[in-house]
């Protein structure tokens, strides 16, 4: 008995201390994965999912924006110039939004939505853009 309450008390501190540990962790299936609709996190342990309309996301960037006010075609150097900075726009603002609300798993809508898995994920698409959009 005298042993046992010091193994209850390690326990009880353990749980106290990392309650995250306890969430149930989810995972999408390896034949499932998709890494270029996968964001951000692991998709082999997660316990707070999101999912962002990427589409929506890359439209609402200036970059975006400019493309379609000049006109240019894929064929053009610029084009590819500004797409490429409007992906890491997105990307930098999906990493800083999962960081600071703490989701472990951001990856595409309708990935997502066709995966069926059992947990519920939040449409972080607004947060996003809102981070994109702001003035600094």
């Amino acid at each position: 008995m005298n042993r046992l309450v010091p193994c209850l008390v390690t326990v009880l501190m353990f749980a106290v201390a990392f309650p995250h540990v306890a969430e149930a962790l989810y995972s999408i299936p390896t034949d499932e994965v998709d890494k270029c609709a996968i964001y951000w996190g692991d998709s082999s342990g997660f316990t707070k999912p999101a999912y962002v309309d990427y589409n929506v996301l890359i439209e609402s960037t200036a970059e975006y924006k400019q493309i379609k006010q000049d006109k240019l075609s894929s064929t053009e150097p610029r084009c590819w110039i500004l797409m490429a900075d409007a992906a890491d726009k997105v990307a930098g603002a999906i990493n800083r939004i999962a960081k600071g609300k703490g989701y472990d798993l951001v990856c595409a809508k309708d990935y997502w939505n066709d995966l069926q898995l059992e947990v519920k994920a939040e449409d972080i698409t607004d947060l996003v853009k809102e981070k994109i959009t702001e003035k600094k």
